[in-house]
């Protein structure tokens, strides 16, 4: 599920929405070795994704340790699930309902 990220005074929110900027705390880990993924990547995915595991669990309380694509690379954040917002290229029944349209 891909989802995006706002910032809503102060909290980061994610949600599902196709552009896959809120992304989910863990590298993926290879089931073999190959010659663009060997043993110095493979221990340092492991350290790594302990590291990821230990901070996530220390978090604070409703929070989910996320990385957030942003212009200049992949920053860790502490972020909230929520609802997609609501604009202009959101379902046009939704938009009505949302604006108490006719």
């Amino acid at each position: 599920m891909s989802k995006n990220w706002t910032s809503i005074g102060g909290i980061i929110h994610c949600y599902e929405h196709p552009s896959d900027t809120c992304l989910i705390v863990r590298l993926q880990q290879v089931k073999e070795k190959s010659e663009f993924h060997d043993d110095v990547l493979a221990t340092a995915t492991e350290d790594i994704n302990g590291i990821l595991e230990k901070a996530a669990a220390s978090g604070p309380h409703g929070k989910r340790l996320s990385f957030l694509r942003t212009g200049s690379g992949l920053m860790l954040a502490w972020t909230e699930c929520s609802d997609p917002p609501v604009t202009l290229e959101s379902d046009p029944a939704v938009v009505r309902a949302t604006l108490g349209l006719s």
